[in-house]
């Protein structure tokens, strides 16, 4: 039994670790010290933005909803709760999340989203439950490829000034949380 006042300031939360997560994909990409990123979010972002509003929406639903419901079965329902068994918390989060960012790829997606890594693994050892995690995750996803889909990135894919606003937003409840 999941509270609907624990996601909602989880979802909350998540505003400040997404814009943190940007700002370092921003620092990344100011110093130049990782090889150019993949050019596959370039492809996806064309797809998504050239695509009819029908598939478009579906492209958004399955690539949000997917990921954000199995991706968190997976590193945080069975591997953040194996480690749990015998690791202590932080641990088990730690490695947890820095799998689930290796699991990504890409070294610009890694250390983007590496905060969010382990922010979703502290929401589901906190909580005691996956569920807040999924709707949180889902919520990024869908946010990054709406940027993509509706053409909001910045110049050569710089993250949208919004997501920093979202992120001030989201910082006191990150705190409570």
């Amino acid at each position: 039994n999941v509270r609907v006042s624990t996601i909602a300031l989880a979802g909350l939360g998540t505003l400040f670790v997404w814009a943190l997560g940007a700002l370092c994909y921003e620092l990344m990409r100011a110093d130049q010290w990782l090889p150019k990123p993949s050019e596959e979010y370039a492809k996806l972002g064309k797809a998504l933005s050239e695509s009819p509003w029908p598939w478009r929406l579906a492209m958004l639903l399955a690539g949000s909803l997917g990921p954000g419901i199995c991706e968190e079965a997976l590193f945080r329902g069975y591997l953040q709760t194996r480690l749990l068994t015998s690791w202590r918390t932080a641990s088990a989060i730690a490695v947890s999340g820095s799998v689930f960012a290796l699991y990504h790829g890409d070294p610009h997606h890694i250390l983007g989203i590496l905060p969010l890594c382990y922010w979703l693994g502290y929401i589901a050892a906190r909580s005691g439950s996956i569920v807040p995690g999924m709707f949180c995750h889902a919520f990024v996803n869908l946010c990054g490829q709406s940027s993509l889909a509706f053409g909001v990135m910045g110049s050569e894919g710089s993250t949208p000034w919004p997501t920093y606003a979202a992120g001030l937003v989201g910082l006191p409840a990150f705190w409570v949380v």
